[in-house]
């Protein structure tokens, strides 16, 4: 029998009881205090004295970040926006839940704790178990699913494959962090009393606990029920008590919002170091009754245990680089999923030497992941053109247009074009304190075309007031009238030839719009020029100041120049025409990338960013045959085109492996085998939360977030009123399956309590002529009950057949979870009596039914 929920080993880290009681009693009070906070931005606090280390921690599913071992000219901020050190990159994690594969996800977690072994790190932040809840959500592809099933599957097979590295995994963001506009400050109310919490937010982290043991959960920024989570009683009733989780609870950066609320309500951890809210306000707080040294040691406890797990774990052999891109490799190429593939348009049969016409800037330039602080570095970036190239029996058939532009905001400003004083490329840099504008506090040179502070300033500056002034000197390599672009958090004045040409008052922005969202603080300006003509540009900058600014976020000050070259989308468009018409398949590479989807704020739609859309009817208008490959981490709208186009293929954000795996999908290499973890709307409007996402600010100031759509998320809306474009579980193969002979035993459950589980047999043949895998997925709705659900997911496993072969395949189903709601009166799950839809998805008119004959109640895992 395939068990669902036994696709591989639960893997706690254990630690010495003794020990950590003994180290304990021998702390200080002020040393416990220091435990509970962080010592730098990546790191906890360790106490030599006792030999008691500090851990490292990093961003780690898309790629393990090292913060700590910074490139030289590198900034935090840069680490956060997905640079320093290259390490091996991963597709995002949307891609993990569209392959369906419990397993591979585990061995992807082996290979994200073999190399947070090697970085000497102790704890990966991750994997995001959050919800695509919305496809506007900026950080969907952060997560892995609409579905918390699927999440808490695949996420705890993660986290039991970092484990297994003697590496800790640390589940966020809890709770109910499934947007991004205002996500420090909005509220949570769920207007169903706390089902769609409890079904579907609460329940992915829930699920994950069944089939993992994660050393620390992270609390989220959000409130919910007007709580923030780092004070939430959900800590203390629902992850320690109903679930019986034993692990640590730490914030997210800069996510502590109070001293003893958040002691209490059970937060072990403040991070980042060095501390705001515990350190000296911890111990007057001790002082003054607010909290008790029980309240102290109680995190300081749990904190002892995460550092013994890590630190004194088993180490298992480490996987070779090239075992860790092997996984890349396949991990990208399972999660492609066709979308459409009109006539067998694909495979192409790349033998008979076609002439290709390959369009779009992803062909050369793909984007690795999205935006924030989980994007990371790559090794390096293998390119869908190159790789079609190489697949190719004659490369110079294979012909490129960029096509149109999509970025949101302006490049920086190339080194190449930029002169300094002393002659190399890069920039002067001059600060000058308020209170003596006239003389220089300080002045240096920079390699690049930008000056970033953040939480702290120059040597010399005065944090009173200080302004910054970058000056060089800018040659163009052709005529046209040029875009100059200023990303600041200071009022600037912007001068070309020594002529003000631009400024603007400092935007009221804070650490996180400077961080993750520079579209914000973008101004521009187009100026007339010449090649090799050079042009004198200064941008002076007021220190920042802002009344956005909480006390528990890092004060930034930012200057970049940017720069982009005179371009029409016509031309563009008219280029990209002409290889078409005159090839005979047009291949069209378009989406979004880390600059449309990324951390700290939503998108407004799901259109195609710029005119790409237009590209692709206006190629698709004059080739034989067109294939769209798309980019991004969730739904996008192809009504415009889908009837114009041959094949359509999401290929998510596939990291550094993701060309080859591209062009093995697309020549027939390997069969496509993904399916959507979310469901693609035909329309916007079309999704249930459409008319109350984001949250929006009220007059008073408020910040509420109403999950007013309830279950009916994604594939759970009811399909009567709403006809989705791909529903969830879908994808195309070049093969084709059959399903038959459903078989459900016990179909009668006459005591829940003997009776644990259920089993789904099913036959599953490959009735086409190539080999392919097939994700069987098992759903469960009740039948004419009292309370109405709709179908979920509750069971799968996927398949590999060869051709002509056939297995039967026998899922275990949790009876509890599985036929279970929560009953709001009670608080408590609950089975009712009656009947119960069996069906398989992907299996039309294939169902059976499981009755149960009394009511059962339940709590916990």
């Amino acid at each position: 029998m395939d068990h669902s929920t036994e696709t591989s080993e639960r893997v706690s880290l254990s630690y010495d009881g003794e020990k950590v009681a003994a180290q304990l009693a021998q702390l200080s009070i002020e040393e416990k205090i220091s435990l509970l906070a962080g010592s730098g931005f990546t790191t906890t606090a360790g106490i030599p004295r006792l030999d008691i280390p500090s851990l490292k921690l990093a961003e780690g599913v898309n790629g393990v970040k090292d913060a700590m071992a910074i490139d030289a000219g590198d900034t935090v901020a840069d680490v956060l926006a997905g640079g320093g050190p290259k390490t091996v990159c991963y597709p995002s994690t949307s891609c993990f839940g569209a392959t369906f594969n419990p397993e591979l996800s585990y061995r992807l977690g082996q290979a994200l704790g073999s190399q947070a072994r090697e970085k000497d790190i102790a704890t990966i932040m991750g994997p995001g178990v959050n919800l695509h809840r919305d496809p506007r959500c900026g950080r969907n592809f952060e997560y892995f699913s609409e579905d918390p099933y699927l999440t808490g599957l695949l996420s705890g097979a993660m986290i039991n494959g970092i484990q297994q590295q003697g590496v800790g995994a640390c589940a966020k963001h809890f709770v109910a962090n499934d947007a991004e506009d205002y996500r420090r400050a909005y509220n949570v109310i769920d207007p169903t009393g706390g089902v769609a919490l409890r079904e579907l937010y609460l329940s992915a982290f829930q699920e994950l606990l069944v089939h993992s043991n994660p050393v620390c959960i992270m609390t989220s920024y959000n409130k919910v029920n007007g709580i923030y989570t780092s004070e939430t009683p959900l800590i203390e009733k629902v992850i320690r008590g109903e679930w019986g989780y034993d692990g640590a609870i730490q914030s997210d950066w800069f996510g502590t919002v109070s001293t003893a609320a958040s002691i209490i309500a059970g937060q072990d951890l403040e991070m980042p170091g060095p501390s705001i809210f515990r350190g000296p306000r911890l111990l007057k707080a001790l002082k003054e009754g607010q909290v008790t040294e029980e309240h102290i040691d109680r995190c300081a406890r749990k904190m002892l245990e995460w550092i013994d797990k890590v630190t004194g774990s088993d180490r298992k052999p480490a996987l070779s680089n090239e075992e860790a891109v092997s996984v890349a490799h396949q991990v990208a190429s399972e999660g492609i999923v066709l979308l459409k593939n009109k006539d067998q348009a694909l495979p192409l049969d790349l033998k008979k030497a076609p002439k290709l016409a390959i369009v779009g800037q992803p062909a050369v330039d793909p984007p690795v992941g999205g935006g924030g602080s989980s994007l990371a570095p790559p090794q390096y970036v293998l390119k869908p053109l190159d790789c079609i190239q190489a697949a190719h029996t004659q490369p110079d058939l294979v012909r490129f247009a960029a096509g149109v532009r999509c970025n949101k905001v302006l490049p920086p400003i190339p080194t190449s074009l930029i002169t300094a004083e002393n002659g190399k490329n890069g920039i002067d840099v001059t600060y000058y304190n308020n209170k003596s504008p006239d003389v220089p506090a300080l002045k240096e040179f920079q390699s690049h075309g930008q000056v970033t502070m953040l939480g702290h300033i120059k040597p010399g500056l005065d944090s009173a007031g200080f302004r910054y002034e970058l000056s060089t000197t800018l040659t163009p390599e052709t005529t046209g009238n040029h875009t100059i672009g200023v990303h600041t958090t200071g009022a600037f004045k912007l001068f070309i030839d020594g002529s003000e040409v631009l400024s603007a008052p400092s935007p009221n922005c804070n650490a996180e719009e400077f961080l993750f969202a520079s579209f914000k603080l973008e101004k521009s300006y187009s100026h007339p020029m010449e090649a090799g003509k050079s042009y004198s540009i200064k941008l002076v900058i007021q220190s920042w100041t802002s009344i956005k600014q909480k006390p528990n976020e890092p004060a930034p000050h930012i200057g970049r120049l940017c720069f982009q070259y005179a371009y029409s989308d016509d031309d563009a468009i008219a280029e990209a025409v002409s290889i078409a018409s005159d090839s005979d398949i047009s291949i069209v590479f378009a989406g979004r990338n880390s600059e449309h989807e990324g951390e700290g704020s939503d998108m407004p739609d799901i259109y195609l960013p710029g005119n790409q859309a237009a590209m692709v009817k206006a190629v698709a208008a004059v080739s034989k045959r067109t294939i769209v490959v798309l980019y991004s981490g969730g739904p996008l709208d192809v009504s415009s085109f889908v009837e114009d186009v041959d094949a359509i293929i999401h290929a998510h954000y596939l990291g550094q492996e993701g060309g080859a795996a591209i062009a093995d999908v697309l020549s027939g290499k390997v069969n496509p085998s993904g399916k959507l973890a979310t469901t693609w709307p035909k329309r916007l409007e079309d999704v249930g939360s459409f008319s109350h996402f984001p949250a929006t600010q009220a007059a008073d100031g408020t910040i509420d977030l109403h999950l007013s759509e309830g279950l009916e998320v994604g594939y759970r809306r009811d399909t009567t009123e709403v006809d989705h474009r791909y529903p969830f579980g879908f994808g195309l193969s070049y093969t084709s399956f059959q399903y038959s002979g459903l078989v459900i035993k016990p179909s009668k459950i006459e005591n829940i309590e003997k009776n644990e589980e259920f089993s789904v047999k099913v036959n599953l043949k490959n009735t086409g002529s190539v080999a392919g895998a097939e994700a069987v997925q098992v759903y469960v709705r009740p039948i004419e009950m009292a309370v109405s659900r709709p179908k979920s997911l509750r069971g799968l496993t996927k398949v590999a057949l060869e051709p002509g072969a056939s297995k039967e395949v026998d899922i275990a189903i949790d009876l509890k979870k599985a036929l279970s709601h929560w009953d709001v009166a009670k608080n408590v799950w609950k089975v009712d009596k009656g009947t119960y839809g069996i069906s398989i998805g992907n299996a039309e008119g294939l169902e059976s039914t499981v009755v149960v004959d009394k009511d059962y109640e339940w709590l916990g895992l």
